[in-house]
């Protein structure tokens, strides 16, 4: 295990292999008496020759680092219309860049299928002559189609969020499992209330539907 960075590494490496060989040539210079600005003009060559490598070497390896970093929270962040660009030649990080492109795609392509399938539920739900109404974990009013907020004279966006106890017919919620009973609406049609079978659904955990027909 190495216990220093991935950029500390790579840095020690440079060194190591051009260090030495350098200082070699500024020994030799010196052994055979060469003049003292040309060792040191030999010196700040090959300083610089270091110097630029390792800061070449660093700003390659974040800017890499960046991009796969930027893809993966792309992606954590639903965004999978980005893609990464394979490096030239056989770059280690192409087989890394292929499995995010990949996936960025497969999850993109299964997002469009679920809202064409929820557009399709949403289409059915909104043109049915069943009034629909759901709740969430929490109790609250999550979807009602356009037939209930039609019978309940609001508008679903009025009534999502509501909670379940501010309701006025939040008494057919406390059936138990799937239960068949007759309610009569408050609202008139022609002078005379609406009277409704409504149908519980119990689903997993705190969520149910109502239907009413």
């Amino acid at each position: 295990m190495f216990r220093h960075s991935l950029e500390a590494l790579q840095r020690h490496l440079i060194l190591i292999s051009s260090l030495p060989s350098a200082l070699a040539l500024i020994g030799l210079m010196i052994w055979h008496g060469y003049s003292s600005y040309l060792v040191a003009l030999v010196a700040l060559f090959s300083l610089s020759v270091i110097g630029y490598s390792v800061l070449t070497a660093r700003q390659a390896l974040n800017y890499q680092l960046s991009t796969l970093t930027n893809l993966i929270d792309a992606i954590t962040h639903d965004d999978f219309s980005l893609r990464g660009k394979r490096q030239l030649g056989d770059s280690a990080l192409n087989e890394l860049i292929d499995m995010i492109n990949a996936l960025a795609a497969l999850m993109q392509k299964q997002r469009m299928n679920v809202r064409q399938q929820q557009y399709l539920v949403r289409k059915v739900l909104n043109n049915i002559d069943v009034a629909i109404i759901a709740l969430n974990h929490e109790q609250e009013v999550a979807f009602l189609n356009d037939t209930a907020a039609t019978l309940l004279d609001t508008s679903a966006d009025a009534l999502k969020g509501v909670p379940l106890n501010e309701l006025s017919f939040s008494s057919l919620f406390q059936q138990t499992g799937d239960s068949v009973v007759e309610y009569q609406f408050a609202k008139s049609r022609g002078g005379s209330r609406l009277c409704w079978t409504a149908i519980l659904r119990m689903a997993k955990g705190s969520n149910c539907c109502l239907s009413l027909m």
